[in-house]
């Protein structure tokens, strides 16, 4: 007997039967990440099933085909150093008592990609201020004022964040380098929620002069990174912020 088969923790699928011939395998994925093509039965339910009433196989190669529909719900597929997404087929030979069963398994991606044009407000300009006071030879006090803005509120792969930044020193001391940085922060939700939180890229811009104010234009290329929203999971949340 073969099965049963199930897609990763949405459960196995039913009982059906074999026809008389057909191949099973193998998969493999292609460059692209495609894996397919899938359709479901009516019934929507899937093994295990039985070769008994075939007999006992002979030796050799033998192939059974199967095929199913992706749920729709299915979310992206997605790995992280506290939690991951993943599909897999699974396969099993039952043998004879005291036997060993041979079983396999196979990996797939599913990519559900999330459309920005369906992100209310997602052109708009994305804006943030801020002011901080210190004190600096025991007596002074000096106040910095902060105000940048990034073109739009959504980016691809490979498109440049435009950023514009422009501080004011209201003090009699040089600040540090201005830097901006395109930081990474995953949620994992379980009985407590884990932060992972990493930069990805930075830029960094001269210092501001005491009692000087100064514009600094600088742009960020979004590199290979996994998109915000894994449709179909919440357990894992993806955030992305320039700091």
């Amino acid at each position: 007997t073969w099965g049963p088969f199930s897609l990763a923790d949405k459960g196995t699928w039913g009982p059906f039967s074999l026809a008389d011939k057909g191949t099973w395998g193998p998969f493999s994925l292609a460059d692209k990440g495609t894996w397919g093509p899938f359709s479901l039965a009516d019934k929507g339910t899937w093994g295990p099933f039985s070769l008994a009433d075939k007999g006992t196989l002979p030796p050799g190669e033998h192939t059974f085909p199967f095929q199913f529909l992706l749920p729709v719900s299915a979310p992206t597929s997605f790995e992280g150093p506290f939690g991951k997404v993943t599909h897999q087929v699974r396969a099993a030979i039952e043998t004879k008592r005291l036997s060993k069963d041979y079983k396999s398994a196979k990996l797939f991606y599913i990519l559900r990609p999330l459309d920005l044009n369906e992100i209310p407000e997602i052109e708009q300009r994305n804006c943030a201020s801020a002011a901080k006071k210190f004190n600096y030879l025991l007596v002074k006090s000096g106040q910095v004022l902060l105000a940048a803005s990034s073109d739009l509120r959504g980016y691809v792969v490979g498109q440049a964040i435009q950023i514009h930044t422009e501080l004011e020193n209201k003090s009699g001391r040089d600040t540090g380098s201005i830097v901006a940085a395109l930081v990474q922060k995953i949620a994992y939700k379980s009985k407590r929620v884990v932060y992972d939180l990493r930069t990805i890229a930075e830029v960094e811009g001269a210092p501001v002069k005491a009692w000087k104010r100064a514009v600094w234009d600088e742009q960020i290329l979004v590199p290979a990174l996994p998109q915000s929203i894994l449709q179909g999971c919440n357990l894992i949340h993806i955030d992305y912020y320039i700091q």
